[in-house]
């Protein structure tokens, strides 16, 4: 008899954006880049790497929830999970000139700006709670 588990797949996406954010007139680099890779390399690394990232990811989130449920309970924990995904995927993780990380917020329906107040004022309390 098979077992979910014997049934399990693995698919990988990835987007190569050329210039992840144009920030005051300047093209900013995707933090991917950092390090000189291509977008093949990073892919195969992250598969190479994927059971310890999402023990990783899994630990993160557990803790969370934990800290959540205890501070307001399940449903609060619940709601808090969400909203941490949602914040992380309205930013973007790019390299200055001077080689720095930005994580900025990134508009993903309008026209593409970056670092608007009406994405950077609702999601600043988890990026001060976090210290990010």
């Amino acid at each position: 008899m098979e077992s979910a588990l014997d049934n399990e797949k693995l698919f990988i996406f990835a987007y190569d954006d050329i210039d992840s954010i144009i920030y005051f007139e300047k093209p900013l680099k995707a933090y991917w880049k950092k390090y000189g890779k291509n977008i093949t390399e990073v892919i195969v690394e992250s598969f190479i790497e994927y059971d310890s990232l999402i023990k990783r990811c899994e630990e993160f989130s557990l803790n969370l929830k934990n800290a959540a449920i205890k501070a307001g309970g399940e449903k609060y924990a619940e709601l808090l999970l969400l909203a941490y995904r949602q914040v992380m995927a309205a930013h973007k993780l790019v390299i200055d000139e001077n080689g720095e990380n930005l994580y900025i917020s990134k508009e993903c329906f309008s026209n593409g700006c970056a670092a608007t107040v009406d994405v950077t004022y609702p999601s600043a309390p988890m990026f001060l709670i976090l210290q990010y």
